[in-house]
């Protein structure tokens, strides 16, 4: 793994199918639960605070100028530091990827694999993961931007058919309950956003060195990629309709027809999200292993025992309505807390001198 790199393009293709998932799948639902018809502002306001945030992440990449986290850090603080400090963050993406894995495996079993053992579902999907981070990422980068084509295609293919039912007067008033649901969805909405993030563990592969413009547009992408479903939802179903599903960018799927005779085309839906399920779960498996000063040989056990421990918590038995507050009331203000602090901690260390 260590002369592997990616171009700045192929960055924005993965983080758009890996936190694009996020943003489409599980931000959305908690998101107007919380905020309301005001979701759509939260999302307005958020991108303002995120440019900012997104100067302070350049200036980190910038300074830390192609050396891997790990290395960086024992400069500034030991090898023991290090090490505490990559097992504390491989931890929490270890819980980005369960939950993952556990959405996606929830969602296929509901939707269109009912009688399907979730141990068959959850074995097959992680072994293609193994397969996949097995290689590299330069053909992880590659694979994904040929799936991007085909995803964004049929992202614009839902959106423009359903025009004919969208009325947009139903994003309005806003603040009814006052500014209070609309604050609450910034945090939520930055939720997801902040996991570009981990564009710190990448940076030393990404060759030419990623430019400030490259994060912006990225950035703005992944702002769309939320604002777009949730104001789709909004003007299809009415905010009193789309607070009650629990995926409503699926649920504009099944609105979908063509002319008289076409209808039920919400299989394209099962390509998309696999799609950004399989890309972001590969993506973080990969961010894991690259982690730590490991030979060739402990990266491979570090993978497969991760593979090992993805396939036992996704079989761990919980409901998804717990699934569900879980990831609102838990995992979404934790990834909040989690890349900010880490952000903040590491622009220090950027002024710390080395040794």
């Amino acid at each position: 793994m260590s002369d592997q790199t990616i171009s700045p393009k192929q960055v924005i293709i993965v983080f758009m199918l890996s936190v694009g998932l996020v943003n489409h799948v599980m931000v959305i639902p908690v998101l107007l639960e919380v905020a309301g018809r005001d979701a759509w502002v939260s999302i307005l306001v958020t991108a303002i605070l995120y440019t900012i945030w997104l100067l302070f992440l350049y200036r980190i990449i910038k300074k830390m100028n192609g050396q891997t986290f790990f290395e960086w850090v024992s400069q500034r603080m030991g090898r023991f530091i290090a090490w505490a400090f990559c097992i504390m963050i491989a931890l929490f993406l270890f819980l980005m990827m369960s939950v993952t894995i556990k959405d996606t495996l929830t969602w296929t079993i509901t939707s269109y694999f009912p009688q399907t053992p979730i141990f068959i579902l959850s074995v097959l999907f992680v072994l293609i993961t193994y397969i996949c981070v097995s290689s590299n990422i330069q053909s992880l980068a590659i694979a994904a931007g040929v799936i991007l084509f085909f995803v964004v295609i049929l992202g614009f293919f839902v959106m423009t058919t359903n025009f004919l039912y969208k009325d947009y007067t139903r994003l309005f008033p806003i603040f009814e309950k006052g500014m209070l649901p609309m604050l609450r969805g910034v945090a939520y909405s930055a939720g997801g956003l902040v996991e570009l993030a981990l564009l710190i563990f990448l940076q030393q592969r990404i060759k030419p060195t990623i430019q400030f413009k490259n994060i912006w547009i990225l950035g703005m992408i992944l702002v769309g990629l939320t604002l777009g479903p949730l104001m789709g939802s909004i003007t299809i179903f009415n905010v009193s309709e789309a607070v009650n599903q629990r995926y409503p960018a699926y649920e504009q799927w099944r609105m979908l027809q063509i002319g008289k005779y076409i209808s039920h085309v919400d299989f394209f839906s099962i390509y998309q999200w696999l799609s950004g399920s399989l890309i972001r779960v590969c993506f973080i498996l990969f961010v894991i292993v690259d982690l730590f000063p490991l030979q060739t040989p402990y990266q491979k056990w570090l993978l497969r025992i991760t593979c090992a421990f993805l396939v036992m918590v996704s079989l761990i038995p919980i409901g998804d309505a717990q699934f569900y507050e879980f990831v609102r009331h838990i995992y979404f203000p934790m990834s909040l807390c989690f890349f900010i602090t880490l952000s903040v901690f590491i622009g220090l260390l950027t002024i710390t001198k080395k040794g």
